[in-house]
């Protein structure tokens, strides 16, 4: 509807899609809705994880006229589900790491929240307030209002109440991934534009949020 080339509809359908909800809901839900609420957050961290892992690359690598099979092949070549399932196969046969191993993976994954911070400092820098336009407002307000509308509905539609509504109402009501920006980057694909919604979604969601959080207190 809006005429956008094909980098920014990729684009665009990332920040709209992927939301972070995992060093930003947690600590939310933790707050708001205790130990209960976190725990299952964690949940549902661990399962949306994996999206922007799987259906991110695919979206974020397609080019109009593209054959579908090189779409998985991209996604194959990602190391992010060889890494999950090993990590789930070493879960389930109770296998421990070496300790030189478990400490450098440790020391990766202490580093993952501080890297997708400096990322997203690093892509704001290179953005100017002439980004700042209709495009990164508009796609913020479907991110901060159509997934939590409709995270109510299908959660009435299905009976699901109480603290799992709540969760998963919240969790539709996040702002825009620093993961998609991540992918936008990786496959040039409209970085500004992702950088400014992930920046703008962010903002205004300290008031969503706030909105969303008052049925459930």
């Amino acid at each position: 509807m809006c005429g956008w080339d094909g980098d920014t509809q990729a684009s665009g359908t990332l920040v709209s899609t992927f939301a972070n909800c995992g060093n930003y809901r947690l600590p939310v839900l933790l707050l708001a809705l205790g130990d209960q609420g976190f725990a299952l957050g964690i949940v549902f961290v661990l399962i949306s994880i994996m999206m922007p892992a799987t259906l991110g690359i695919g979206v974020a690598s397609w080019h109009k006229g593209m054959p579908w099979h090189r779409g998985i092949a991209q996604i194959l070549k990602a190391p992010y589900v060889y890494a999950f399932l090993l990590a789930m196969l070493l879960r389930t046969a109770s296998v421990d790491l070496p300790l030189s191993v478990f400490r450098a993976v440790d020391l990766l994954a202490g580093a993952a929240i501080p890297e997708q911070l400096l990322m997203s400092g690093i892509q704001l820098s290179r953005v100017r307030p002439h980004h700042f336009g209709g495009g990164s407002i508009l796609l913020s307000a479907i991110k901060l209002t159509i997934p939590p509308l409709l995270g109510w509905g299908l959660t009435r539609l299905l009976g699901v109440e109480g603290l799992l509504q709540s969760v998963l109402i919240v969790k539709a009501g996040m702002p825009s991934a620093v993961n998609a920006l991540i992918l936008a980057t990786e496959h040039r694909r409209n970085t500004e534009l992702a950088a400014t919604t992930v920046f703008v979604s962010t903002i205004l969601s300290l008031r969503t949020i706030t909105l969303l959080l008052m049925p459930a207190r």
